[in-house]
């Protein structure tokens, strides 16, 4: 008899857990829209031009992404949409690969940012 009460009340706290989770990742504003649409940039020229950034390199593009999306947020909302945005460009990659127009757009934007020569 106790085991169905602690399925019930395992499944009440994960739907509380869950519904919190939504709550603090509202959609993205057209700030966070931008800066996640650089992020997808960088993430397509690592995963599909195979480009290597140093930590320098990701601190040069951090600052031109938040210059350009005229965002502020906090880091934990950023880490979000920055993992957000890796995960929609990886569910277009998974099908067509990097040979697609959502990958070729990410790179412009990749490009835009000063590609691959970010901190020289």
């Amino acid at each position: 008899m106790i085991r169905p009460l602690a399925f019930a009340v395992a499944a009440a706290l994960t739907g509380a857990i869950a519904s919190q989770a939504a709550a603090l990742s509202p959609a993205p504003n057209a700030a966070e829209t931008i800066y996640m649409e650089y992020h997808k940039g960088v993430h397509a020229a690592v995963e599909c031009r195979k480009v290597t950034l140093t930590p320098q390199d990701h601190m040069v593009l951090e600052e031109r992404i938040v210059e350009r999306s005229s965002m502020s947020a906090h880091p934990a909302r950023q880490l979000h949409l920055i993992q957000t945005a890796k995960t929609e460009l990886n569910t277009f990659m998974s099908g067509a690969g990097c040979n697609n127009p959502v990958i070729d757009a990410a790179l412009i934007r990749f490009q835009e940012l000063g590609g691959q020569l970010a901190s020289r």
